[in-house]
């Protein structure tokens, strides 16, 4: 007899995972585009927006307005986290190196379990901890290097992102009724403006267009709704250790396609934190629970 395992946790698991596998080309498709960094950020935040629009026009019947209407304050806060972390990152990326971004990025799951311990008064159980402190663990054996001038910037703004992006996930997983397209819909709105204040230029090539409305409207807006509606179920701890995944499958599709070898180290931590990901959603899902005798 096989064990018993939560339908609604397993269905929010297989959309978390589906929402990082989304996000996975996010990086490859980056690297094809060649418009400066804050252009793509505007690019990538309008299509977004675009995309929201479309899909609750789509679904709700008072429309994206009226959607944004209803989202109250956590909902707008929501938004204001995720552009926070967006603008964050691409400041990070800027600024240090990509193993340093990564490195901090690894906090996340620990500080949303943190959040919900401290801020919401609900513990995390032993097994979402012990997952944190080995993917942390792992990506520390990357190094983090440059704690000094525009290094120690690009780390502080990863610290950020970390945080923002914790308390994003965190917010919508306290609030399930929360509308998550329309909140996601405001950070866009609010990424659009400093994006194109701080672009040098927002030309771009046809070809680059089309990505970019791929990027934005696809990749991001398709995997960000999946992880919000995933917090309907799972604490903003267990979809930061899912979305961690993106380093394991984002530089295995920048290889695939654009044949550029990942360094042994990444691939050995993001193997890790998938190990990791794999053991503790078994265990979230009783896959290693004994059978139960009738």
């Amino acid at each position: 007899m096989t064990p018993t395992m939560p339908p609604g946790h397993a269905r929010a698991l297989g959309l978390a995972v589906a929402g990082i596998v989304l996000l996975s080309p996010d990086a490859l498709l980056i690297k094809l585009i060649g418009a400066n960094l804050w252009a793509v950020v505007f690019y990538r935040n309008l299509f977004l927006l675009l995309f929201v629009v479309g899909l609750i026009g789509l679904t709700r019947r008072a429309g994206a307005l009226g959607a944004v209407r209803g989202l109250g304050v956590p909902g707008l806060v929501a938004g204001l986290l995720y552009a926070a972390s967006t603008l964050c990152f691409v400041a990070s990326v800027r600024h240090t190196t990509a193993a340093n971004t990564l490195v901090v990025l690894g906090a996340i799951p620990m500080i949303a379990a943190l959040m919900r311990w401290v801020v919401l008064r609900r513990p995390e159980p032993p097994r979402t901890w012990f997952a944190a402190m080995v993917v942390m663990a792992a990506l520390a054996g990357l190094g983090v290097s440059g704690f000094t001038g525009d290094h120690l910037l690009g780390i502080g703004f990863a610290a950020g992102t970390a945080v923002c992006m914790a308390a994003y996930l965190t917010l919508l997983a306290a609030r399930p009724d929360l509308d998550r397209p329309a909140a996601l819909g405001v950070g866009a709105l609010v990424a659009l403006p400093i994006g194109a204040c701080m672009a040098p230029t927002l030309a771009v090539t046809p070809a680059e267009l089309g990505l970019l409305a791929i990027l934005g409207g696809v990749v991001v807006g398709g995997s960000f709704v999946a992880f919000g509606i995933a917090t309907r179920v799972l604490s903003g701890a267990e979809v930061g250790l899912v979305m961690l995944l993106e380093m394991l499958f984002g530089p295995l599709i920048v290889w695939l396609g654009l044949g550029e070898v990942p360094d042994p180290a990444t691939v050995l931590a993001g193997g890790i934190i998938a190990a990791t990901v794999a053991v503790h959603s078994a265990l979230a899902l009783g896959v290693f629970r004994p059978p139960r005798v009738r």
